[in-house]
């Protein structure tokens, strides 16, 4: 279970074996059994004691900006971090099988893009759409026959493929959520802000689970280094991104977001999902989260973790010197 703190000046205690939520005069007890995480507004004040026993039961804690981007992650170190464990990851990162792996996250991303929109558009005669399904299917048809092209990403036209997938997905929304281009931090539209907002909750749930493995989230092997930043976390979330592109499409679609009701325009510039925008998409993320996963009796949310255990047993198993 997840539980997200939305509400500013917000108190978190720990109370006779209880988490107990303070919200003004409204005192709410909540138990630990099936957390499996919790994340916390910027405002939000929390007792020492209750992050020592966060720690010990093994419940992250996840420490969100006002925006609702993950800023770090509290996690208990059940594999700590060794030199060997990361001399490995950092002779994988170089190698060619980490290029040919981060090619297939990509391409899954692509096809699960391009599935995306071929529910939803009425496909006779776009040429862009015909443009990215010819990518899409002719870069899953190479991995499939294992070519040597794809040992290197920049063959796939990520970038064009980008461009292509956002402006349709933008065609296929209501006049108020449709939008010029991706815009990240901040976002520059309605729909922008719910993308922004659904990716953070999956980086944040993905480096918490990097980090219990025993993995270094920031040596990565697609995304560009840079210091201070989780880039494996950045690589490993790709295939998984349609999901929050689902959910968000469904919800501008569907009429369940309001605009500009469910959203915050900053002061500075640039728009947030307001507390009510984050409920309908937290709701709609995790009930998509619940679906079958590609496995038999997994889900979505399972098979997420699961990549992130399959790269550390890969890692693990790398001879050194």
């Amino acid at each position: 279970m997840e539980i997200f703190i939305q509400s500013e000046n917000v108190y978190l205690d720990y109370h006779e074996g209880t988490i107990l939520v303070v919200n003004g005069e409204k005192r709410t007890p909540v138990a630990f059994k099936q957390i499996e995480r919790i994340w916390i507004h910027p405002s939000t004040s929390i007792a020492a004691q209750l992050l020592v026993k966060l720690l010990e039961v093994q419940i992250e804690l996840v420490i969100c900006s006002g925006e609702g981007s993950p800023l770090g992650t509290l996690s208990p170190w059940v594999n700590p971090i060794g030199a060997r464990a990361r001399r490995r990851q950092l002779l994988f990162a170089n190698s060619p099988d980490a290029q040919r792996l981060a090619a297939t996250w990509i391409v899954e991303k692509q096809v699960r893009q391009y599935q995306l929109l071929a529910m939803h558009l009425d496909q006779s005669g776009l040429l862009n759409f015909e443009k990215l399904k010819a990518i899409a299917l002719n870069n899953q048809a190479q991995l499939e026959l294992q070519l040597p092209e794809l040992t290197f990403v920049p063959e796939l036209q990520e970038a064009v493929f980008g461009r292509l997938f956002f402006g349709l997905l933008s065609d296929l929304l209501p006049v108020p959520f449709q939008f010029e281009k991706r815009s990240r931090q901040p976002a520059l539209d309605y729909f922008n802000a719910g993308l922004n907002y659904g990716y953070g909750i999956f980086y944040g749930m993905l480096q918490g689970q990097v980090q219990r493995v025993g993995l270094d989230p920031y040596i990565g092997f697609f995304h560009k280094e840079r210091d201070g930043n989780p880039v494996l976390v950045y690589d490993l979330i790709e295939s998984f991104r349609p999901w929050v592109e689902q959910a968000c499409l469904h919800l501008a679609k569907s009429a369940q977001w309001k605009a500009p009701e469910d959203f915050a325009l900053q002061p500075e510039g640039g728009y947030w999902l307001g507390p009510t925008g984050k409920e309908k998409l937290i709701k709609a993320i995790f009930e998509i989260l619940e679906e079958p996963g590609a496995q038999p009796k997994t889900s979505k949310q399972t098979e997420m973790f699961q990549r992130v255990k399959e790269l550390q047993q890969l890692i693990h198993h790398l001879p050194i010197d």
